[in-house]
Order: C-alpha cells, then sequence, then structure tokens
C-alpha cells in the first residue's frame, strides 16, 4: 500500500475533503440539525454587535468569535459559515494525519487513516456543517497523541499511571496539544472530560522526571484553563459556576421527561450504530493483525484510556441531563477518528505481512457490507439531519423585499426559525411571534392571528406558515 507523502499527502487530504464536502452540499446537504442555523444566528449577531460571550447561553464562545470574525469581513451570509466549516474539516483532517503519525512513526498509515478519517459519514456531514465537533474532535485527538511516551526510554524507566514506561517527552509538542485541547474547550464541552485526563498525565510526568517539566507543568495548566475560565465567567454573568450544566439538564429533561434507559444507553449504542463499517472493520483487522499491533496498543494506552474515560463519562452526564441533547454520535467523533487511525494502521501492517488475502477480503466485505445494510433499517436507526430548505428560501426572500432595518413579524412553529433568521442575514429585524417548548414545540397561530399581533407591535410585514407547511411573506392590516 504506497501513499503520497508530505505536502502531497496534505495536498492530496485536501483536495479528498474539499471533493467531498462540495459534493455533499451540492446535492442539497445544508445542515446536520437546527443547531447549525442556531450557531449562524449567533455570529451573525456578533459581527454585528460583538460581545464576549456571543450566545449568553450554554454554548461556549470559540466557534463564534471565529465564524463572527470572519463574518465582519465576508459578510453575514450563510455560505461564510458553511465556508469556515469546510476550511476547518480540511485542518481536521490534517490534524488526524498528524495525530496518525505520532501514534504509529509510518506516513503510509498516516494517510490512509487520515482519508478514511475525511470519507466517515459523520466526518463528511460535520465537515460540510456550520458546527465545531470535527475540529473539536481532531484537535481533542492530536492532543491525547502528545501524551505518548518518547521511542527512546529514560535510564531509570518507571511505570506511569496507563501501565506504560514512563519516557521522555517532547514538551513543545505537548503544549501544543494543550493548545489544541484548549480551544477544544472553548467551543464544545466533551473534551472537558479529556482535558482532566491529559492535565493529570501531565503532572505525572513532571513529577517523574526533570526533562521537559515546565511544559508538562504549562501543558497541565493550559489544559483546564477552559473549563475554570468558563465556570468563572458563568459564575459572574449567571450567579451560578455550573450554570451551563442547569440549563443543558432543564432542556433535556423538558425533551425526554428523565428516560434513564435511553439515556444510560445512548453513547455505548451509539459507538457502533453512528459507523457500524468503521467499527465492524476495526475489529477485523485488528483480529487479523493482532501480533503486529500488541506493542503499539500497549503504547497508545495513554489515548486509549482517555478515550474510555470520555465514553464513561458522557453516559455518566447523560444519565444527570448533562450530555449533549441530540446526535450523541457528534460527542464520539474523537473516539472513531481513533478508530480510524487503528484500521489504517492495522491494514497497513496486514498487507505488509501479507495477511489479507484478496478473496478473503472480498468475503469479508459482502458478509459486513450486507449484514450491516440489514441493521441499517432495524437496530441502526439514526437521528435525521437537518431539512430546512423551505426556511432557507423564505429568509431570502425577505432579505430581498424587504429593506434592511425595517421590522419582520415571525411565527414561530418550531426551531427551523433559525433557519429563516439565519437566511435573512440579519436576525435582529425580526420580532418572534413566541417561544419553541422543547416538549411541545411552537404554537401555530395562524395567519389572522399573527397579522393582529403584528399590528399590535407596529409591524407592517409579516412571515407565517400555512396549514400545508409552506412560508408566505404578509402585510400586516
Amino acid at each position: 500500500m504506497s501513499a503520497p507523502k508530505g505536502w502531497r499527502a496534505l495536498a492530496a487530504l485536501a483536495l479528498l475533503k474539499l471533493a467531498l464536502s462540495l459534493a455533499l452540499l451540492a446535492s442539497g446537504f445544508h445542515g446536520v440539525s437546527d443547531d447549525d442555523f442556531a450557531r449562524i444566528v449567533i455570529s451573525q449577531e456578533f459581527a454585528h454587535a460583538p460581545k464576549l460571550d456571543p450566545s449568553g447561553t450554554s454554548w461556549l464562545p470559540l466557534p463564534f468569535w471565529i465564524t463572527g470574525a470572519l463574518m465582519m469581513a465576508f459578510g453575514l451570509s450563510p455560505a461564510v459559515a458553511v465556508g469556515v466549516g469546510v476550511a476547518l474539516g480540511v485542518v481536521s483532517v490534517w490534524l488526524v494525519y498528524a495525530a496518525a503519525r505520532r501514534l504509529t512513526d509510518d506516513d503510509t498509515t498516516a494517510f490512509w487513516a487520515a482519508a478514511l478519517a475525511a470519507v466517515l459519514p459523520w466526518s463528511a456531514r460535520l465537515g460540510a456543517s456550520a458546527v465545531p465537533e470535527l475540529p473539536v474532535a481532531a484537535c481533542s485527538l492530536y492532543a491525547l497523541t502528545t501524551l505518548l511516551p518518547a521511542r527512546l526510554p529514560l535510564s531509570g524507566t518507571e511505570r506511569g499511571p496507563g501501565g506504560e514506561e514512563s519516557t521522555e517527552t517532547n514538551g513543545r509538542a505537548r503544549i501544543i496539544g494543550a493548545i489544541l485541547l484548549l480551544a477544544a474547550s472553548l467551543s464544545r464541552y466533551e473534551p472537558w472530560f479529556l482535558a482532566g485526563g491529559f492535565a493529570l498525565f501531565c503532572l505525572w510526568d513532571a513529577s517523574k522526571s526533570r526533562a521537559a517539566r515546565a511544559a508538562n507543568v504549562l501543558a497541565a495548566a493550559l489544559a483546564l484553563l477552559g473549563p475554570v475560565v468558563w465556570s468563572i465567567w458563568n459564575a459572574h454573568a449567571h450567579g451560578s459556576p455550573t450554570h451551563y450544566l442547569d440549563r443543558v439538564a432543564a432542556y433535556k429533561q423538558a425533551i425526554d421527561q428523565g428516560a434513564i434507559a435511553e439515556r444510560l444507553t445512548a453513547y455505548f449504542l451509539a459507538v457502533f450504530r453512528a459507523e457500524p463499517e468503521l467499527m465492524a472493520a476495526g475489529a477485523l483487522l485488528t483480529w487479523v493483525a493482532r501480533g503486529a499491533l500488541r506493542t503499539e496498543l500497549r503504547r497508545w494506552s495513554r489515548p486509549v484510556i482517555l478515550l474510555v474515560v470520555l465514553l464513561v463519562t458522557l453516559t455518566v452526564s447523560s444519565v444527570k441531563g448533562g450530555a449533549p441533547t441530540h446526535h450523541p454520535e457528534r460527542a464520539l467523533l474523537a473516539l472513531h477518528l481513533f478508530v480510524a487511525i487503528v484500521v489504517g494502521h492495522a491494514a497497513v501492517l496486514a498487507s505488509r505481512a501479507e495477511l489479507l488475502q484478496p478473496k478473503h477480503v472480498v468475503i469479508a466485505l459482502l458478509v459486513l457490507g450486507g449484514g450491516i445494510a440489514s441493521l441499517r433499517a432495524t437496530l441502526l436507526f439514526k437521528e435525521s439531519v437537518a431539512d430546512r430548505r423551505a426556511e432557507l428560501a423564505v429568509g431570502r426572500e425577505v432579505a430581498s423585499q424587504v429593506p434592511a432595518g425595517e421590522r419582520v413579524f415571525l411565527e414561530v412553529v418550531d426551531y427551523g426559525y433559525f433557519a429563516v433568521l439565519a437566511a435573512s442575514e440579519r436576525p435582529w429585524d425580526f420580532e418572534l411571534s413566541g417561544k419553541v417548548d422543547p416538549a411541545r414545540g411552537g404554537e401555530a397561530l395562524g395567519e389572522a392571528e399573527v397579522k393582529a399581533r403584528a399590528h399590535a407591535a407596529g409591524i407592517r410585514t409579516v412571515v407565517v406558515r400555512d396549514r400545508g407547511g409552506a412560508w408566505h411573506i404578509v402585510a400586516a392590516p
């Protein structure tokens, strides 16, 4: 199995990811969920009137700072936000390539693992969306690879908390990993579970060796900085350092009414149901190349430990209502990216050892592919992705027909209203008819009532949805 190296590998991976993202967008894909459009709206509002905490809710600020700043330069179109997502998708694949090189010291493995990571279904969707999960996962994974011991042991070798031999650490790489983990921790909450373990390993290494001691202590501090600063901000802004947890838990309770069994199993099931082909290939190839992988798996103990901790802590948080409220597979993407590296490395090792016979590969593909195709129709049900074409269309109509600065009254029937606001490129011009109840949705008022409320508020333009689901721009009496 040959592969390009160096800048050629990076260029090939960038072209692969860009081609996939553009093809997906051309097919009509426009977002994973209504969160995509809510994030676009918040970024637009940040570009319009910047503030330290753009969302003012439980959402972490860094993605809005980045997208909002670029919107200041390139305009408020949702295409700018999606373009940021596409560009960060390319960077994410490069980070997976770099992580695979650190894990395996093998350029061929790194290329094929990153290529696999680029085309995974959830990587493909998230790489063409205005959400931060893919770069967050890639940053987190690279950070975990900086915890690996170096190949050359120190004199007087001692055992570390992950069971591996303590060796010289690369202080520069460890600090880079901590900075990436800090960025991830200011974007999503699941890296927080990794940050604690990352900091503990750094402090352990600092206590056992003078080499890179200052770098390890600094890396530990950087890894914990995001959670600490955000908690302090929440205490200042909302009166509680755990306000973000309380808000998410209340929303989760409203959605599922405390469905403990579902919360307890959601993340463990999502490991397989999100990327079943990847997990099946990982199991098969790890068995085939088990002899060659045995040493590598021991060396990878620290990242493996922390990824298991991520799965367990997400489950515990889910039971308490503090984990992400939908699409649990998005929070597990770092784990799936790691498995992609394992699959790539196992395939390369097995190929070099001539353990993969062509006919056996074909049989395995037919059996696994057929079995998983059958399961997709039954046990592998996944949450649907967003379909807000109608809302985006009416939002664009508002942008073209209603003068900027003129108020618009919008009927809120569900969270699709965010798509209307995002497509209009001026969400601050809208007056909403009400809020969306997480359990029951919004209240459909009907055109007459919406017009009456708009007239009472002194607003002349109304956006309303009829019983057939079509959106209309009408004038209030």
